[in-house]
């Protein structure tokens, strides 16, 4: 069975929308919505000539700088691209930040807002 970046989403905000939500869903949540962004992009490689799956293995920042490349600037569907690769990058940053600074607090606004980005 698969699953969609749609999924990916649906999961994160159920999660951090619950009753009994703690900051382990908090943290969760915005993890899985990273995820939902990163496969996204992920769906639209096709449209980076010469990008195979070896190209981006182990390096998500290798994708999305791909998609910064694309040229020309004017393609609506580029402009597209580069928009997605840059919030899923910084959506990365934030899913950094949930899954490894476990010392520091990380608050529900802050899932709110990588499920909102």
């Amino acid at each position: 069975m698969s699953i969609t970046p749609e999924e990916f989403l649906k999961f994160a905000e159920e999660a951090v929308n619950d009753a009994n939500a703690t900051e382990f869903d908090y943290r969760n949540s915005a993890s899985r919505a990273y995820y939902s962004a990163f496969h996204c992009c992920y769906s639209e490689k096709q449209r980076c000539p010469g990008l195979t799956d070896n190209d981006i293995a182990g390096s998500h920042d290798r994708l999305y700088e791909r998609f910064h490349k694309l040229t020309p600037l004017t393609s609506p569907v580029n402009t597209k691209l580069k928009k997605m690769a840059y919030v899923a990058k910084m959506m990365k940053a934030i899913r950094h930040d949930a899954d490894y600074k476990i010392h520091m607090p990380f608050l529900k606004r802050e899932a709110q807002q990588q499920i909102s980005d």
